[in-house]
């Protein structure tokens, strides 16, 4: 079965972010771009975008765009809409609107501001301070400011905030040649927006699906994990083990990652291996378009294919999800519409969970995918919509819309809660 995963702004589809008014549909005005009206009233929640709800994956749609632009498309989820933020301004709104709007917005990152205690107030400012000139990693912390994101639950492994949890991580020395204002800028835009998350050329969509996931649930033990791998730390994970760092993942390879995911990515791969004596191996640099990384035996010869060339399995994710997260997950396998599974993946979406599954791509039954349910709509079982991150070799192409026919004909399988869980 040919499934094309397309691209969505959710033009008529349903809001999910918890407002209590009537949903705002988009609608255009001659030269303009779609605009909405904005509802009574907004409450915290899942965006159908990337899984949050602020700075959606519109924002990197358009990469041409000026940051300008993309901050006025980030910042239109949660309660940034009681705001009355337009949903969409693209490169084609005027640039009088953009101004008008990121005008708006600036006014919005201000109220946040002085809403801080005057602790927080003061640590929010060192840390835009130390992010420096990054205009992405700026746009994504106002975000999260706006979206109330920094201060709120869960709490990092160590008790931490995501607003204490960044101060505390920019603050510590990077191993060379890394800089920690470089990794952390890139971890804050990918909390801000999980759909920025990609694997690039390497063979790592588990572990980036498992990166989605967490940056977007669990932000502020994402940063502190990230902040410990740039600084060469092993890190105690809420499952009990250690994250150690892949020895030379703090050289930029050529898998087109940032900073923050190649350290992520590729110490989870490493994680996840249950054998003793096997390592994961992802050189520098290779031939562009290769995928190179292998695993080796406790001998130093590389493994057969079938483990040779990176990933792992789904039994390889759910362990690792289990010490991420702390709470026994279970990979389980699924036919072609399999409605137990499904029913499942439903119920952890409805929680406002999100969800790693597997699929075929393509109707090429070789060809596997892990890719993240990230939200569902639609009231009936024939009309609902799963959105999807579908990390792939670049930004701009994984956000996705899957109707729910269509996944079932291509669903592999889900890492999921245990059942005793």
């Amino acid at each position: 079965m040919s499934v094309e995963m397309r691209a969505n702004r959710l033009n008529g589809l349903p809001s999910l972010t918890g407002e209590t008014g009537p949903v705002p549909r988009p609608v255009t005005g001659p030269g303009d771009a779609p605009v909405t009206s904005p509802p009574r009233a907004a409450l915290p929640g899942r965006d159908l975008f990337g899984g949050t709800p602020a700075y959606l994956a519109l924002s990197r749609q358009n990469p041409g765009q000026s940051w300008q632009a993309r901050y006025v498309t980030g910042l239109v989820g949660g309660q940034t809409r009681a705001v009355t933020l337009p949903a969409h301004i693209t490169s084609n709104a005027s640039a009088q609107g953009v101004e008008a709007v990121a005008a708006r917005i600036r006014l919005a990152v201000d109220a946040a501001r002085s809403g801080l205690a005057g602790t927080e107030r003061a640590a929010f400012d060192r840390i835009r301070l130390a992010l420096g000139s990054d205009r992405g990693a700026q746009v994504a912390l106002e975000a999260l400011l706006v979206s109330g994101r920094l201060n709120q639950t869960p709490r990092a492994h160590d008790g931490r905030s995501l607003l204490e949890s960044l101060e505390a991580t920019l603050a510590e020395t990077a191993r060379p040649p890394l800089r920690m204002s470089d990794v952390i800028g890139d971890a804050v835009q990918m909390v801000a927006d999980p759909a920025q998350v990609i694997q690039g050329l390497r063979n790592t969509c588990t572990a980036a699906s498992l990166e989605v996931k967490l940056a977007s649930e669990d932000p502020a033990e994402y940063l502190r994990l990230v902040g410990a791998l740039a600084a060469g730390r092993e890190v105690s994970l809420r499952g009990g083990e250690q994250l150690r760092p892949l020895s030379g993942s703090e050289q930029r390879d050529d898998s087109g990652r940032c900073d923050a995911s190649r350290l992520f990515q590729d110490a989870v791969i490493q994680l996840q291996i249950s054998e003793p004596g096997i390592r994961y191996v992802n050189p520098v640099t290779s031939p562009p378009g290769d995928y190179p990384e292998i695993f080796l035996a406790p001998g130093g010869q590389v493994l057969p294919p079938g483990r040779a060339g990176g990933g792992m399995t789904g039994s390889g994710q759910a362990r690792a999800l289990t010490l991420l997260s702390g709470k026994p997950h279970d990979y389980r396998s699924g036919k072609s519409a399999d409605t137990a599974l499904l029913e499942r993946i439903d119920r952890e979406l409805a929680a406002g969970r999100s969800v790693p599954v597997t699929v075929h791509l393509g109707g090429k039954e070789q060809l596997q995918h892990a890719i993240t349910l990230t939200a569902l709509s639609g009231p009936e079982p024939g009309e609902r919509v799963y959105a999807a991150v579908i990390t792939g070799r670049k930004v701009g192409t994984v956000t996705q819309t899957i109707p729910a026919r269509e996944l079932a004909g291509i669903l592999v399988g889900a890492t999921l809660p245990s059942p005793s869980a």
